[in-house]
């Protein structure tokens, strides 16, 4: 049983292969990118976090080598704890040395040695300014003043020096770059650009376009561009500064990955999470009627993950944490799947609906409307006796536990007529709505209250998945 989505096979021969999200196709884009301007460039591929970014990256990777491209990856996150980005970044060069190339990468070792940590970057000073004071920092120029003026010429040749060491270092890396391929760029991958440390992010930045920017290489830098913009400010101490220009410096051409059709990703995890074994009616393990299907299960799910944008990772955890919930039920055991889902989701997007559920300190029919302003934006006019089935069974069984053992309805009046309308957009839904909470009436579930799933959900959020 599989209670946590594990990475995707990347099949060598087949890189998108497995793709549940059909992104060969910009893949290939940016492929004749990379082939129409082969001099080099910096690219940014821009998605939110949780979208699948690595994975893309990866099997793009594997993809540029089947097609004679030269490859090298870096993990931005999974190395800040580095002290000096740019020995790090040369160090992933060396995967290319061969017999052909190892006089050529040690001269850019000769060359790279007089470089390492004596290159200021910009944020630098932010970063004294940030956490000592700008007081501080004055002082100390000022105190230094005459030593520094005494040491001026030195330092004027040690700028000159370092100036030329920069430009023979690019000279030395694009001649190894040039020895080590023969008419293609090679393709250096920089990955999670938005999750390491601010200043580690600003300097790989800075590096890449001061030092690595030669002729034959493309640096991707794979990243979440807002979550980047909110560390740049950081680093600088400073709300005001425009992300986007800032990054304008630094990338030639950016790329936003196109969001996913919301169906697909969430039929693909219906079926790796193996939920498909609890609507099985050879076997059946919860109660079931024409509602409760895996297609409303399967569209249910779609439905609210779009409505609140949620990324890919996130919407594994949910499924993770359905699939946990349904196997702990027993196979005699009464489950609606359709209010469990929704249930698991509210919890995570709407934790104060939650609350106010758990709690049942609310009346039926606030909460009802509470409900309509989630679900009335995600209804069609040929689907909406899906959701009108949601609401009503969520309506019917957290009325059972708001009474208790008073078993007077709060719902219906003495001549089973509906206390209050429903908001449904859609003429007519009022009159189906009170039809299934008639229904569902008939079936005397009285006895069954909402907090029987409530209760699985909070026991089983203490298992981390």
């Amino acid at each position: 049983m599989n209670l946590r989505h594990n990475d995707l096979y990347i099949n060598p021969d087949n890189p998108f292969e497995n793709c549940q999200l059909d992104r060969k196709q910009f893949a290939l884009i940016l492929t004749q990118i990379i082939t129409n301007y082969t001099c080099g460039f910096v690219l940014g591929l821009n998605s939110t976090w949780g979208t699948g970014k690595t994975t893309f990256v990866k099997m793009w990777q594997q993809h540029l080598k089947n097609e004679g491209f030269k490859t090298l990856y870096y993990n931005a996150w999974e190395n800040d704890f580095e002290k000096d980005v740019f020995v790090a970044l040369i160090s992933e060069l060396e995967q290319l040395m061969d017999k052909k190339t190892e006089q050529s990468f040690k001269n850019i070792l000769k060359k790279a040695a007089p470089l390492t940590k004596k290159i200021a970057t910009a944020a630098d000073k932010a970063l004294v300014e940030k956490h000592i004071g700008k007081g501080f920092a004055q002082e100390a120029v000022n105190a230094l003043s005459e030593t520094a003026i005494t040491g001026l010429e030195k330092q004027l040749k040690s700028y000159t020096n370092r100036k030329r060491g920069i430009k023979e270092f690019r000279k030395q890396l694009e001649s190894f770059v040039k020895d080590s391929t023969q008419n293609t760029p090679i393709v250096f991958f920089i990955d999670e650009m938005d999750r390491c440390r601010p200043d580690y992010s600003v300097e790989v930045l800075e590096q890449i376009k001061h030092l690595f920017s030669v002729k034959g290489i493309v640096s991707i830098l794979a990243m979440d561009k807002v979550q980047l913009g909110h560390s740049i400010r950081g680093v600088y101490g400073s709300d005001l500064i425009d992300a986007d220009e800032y990054l304008r410096r630094f990338i030639d051409i950016e790329y936003s990955l196109p969001k996913p059709n919301p169906g697909v990703f969430t039929n693909y995890l219906f079926d790796y999470f193996q939920l498909d074994s609890f609507f099985d009616v050879n076997k059946p393990r919860y109660y079931s009627d024409s509602y409760n299907d895996k297609k409303l299960f399967i569209e249910i799910f779609t439905k609210l993950f779009e409505s609140k944008s949620v990324p890919l990772r996130g919407q594994e955890k949910i499924f993770a944490q359905t699939k946990l919930i349904l196997s702990s039920f027993d196979r005699e055991h009464i489950v609606f799947p359709h209010l469990l889902v929704f249930l698991i989701f509210i919890k995570s997007y709407y934790p104060d609906l939650y609350t106010k559920t758990r709690d049942r300190s609310t009346p039926p029919f606030e909460l009802l409307w509470a409900i309509e302003e989630i679900v009335n934006p995600l209804i069609k006019e040929d689907r909406y006796h899906k959701f009108l089935s949601l609401e009503a069974h969520y309506l019917y069984f957290y009325n059972n536990w708001y009474v208790g053992d008073n078993r007077k309805s709060k719902i219906f009046n003495e001549d089973s007529k509906l206390k209050f309308n429903i908001k449904y957009p859609i003429k007519g839904a009022g009159d189906d709505f009170e039809k299934i909470v008639k229904a569902i009436t008939n079936k005397d579930y009285s006895y069954i209250s909402i907090d029987f799933l409530i209760n699985k959900i909070d026991l089983t959020d203490q298992i981390k998945v």
